[in-house]
């Protein structure tokens, strides 16, 4: 993409849950990659972004409802940004 981007951590995802909040077997494990993206190359990576499958972090935390993915503990030293 010809982008700037600075790698921050992996995590392994937690199980999904059912409609109980039960964990769902099979599932969790996928091994997740956050970077930053540089300010001045955001345009030009917000939209090829999206066919690859990559989410922003605010998205997944706050609008997708995936929190029970990864650890509070997580979550509260990388709280969304906007």
């Amino acid at each position: 993409m010809g982008v700037r981007v600075k790698y921050k951590t992996t995590l392994v995802t937690k199980p999904d849950l059912d409609a109980k909040g039960n964990p769902e077997p099979d599932t969790g494990g996928r091994r997740d990659v956050l970077f930053y993206v540089h300010d001045e190359d955001v345009m030009k990576f917000a939209v090829p972004r999206i066919s690859l499958g990559i989410r922003w972090w605010e998205d997944v935390i706050k609008y997708n409802d995936n929190s029970h993915l990864y650890s509070l503990e997580f979550q509260e030293d990388n709280p969304p940004q906007w």
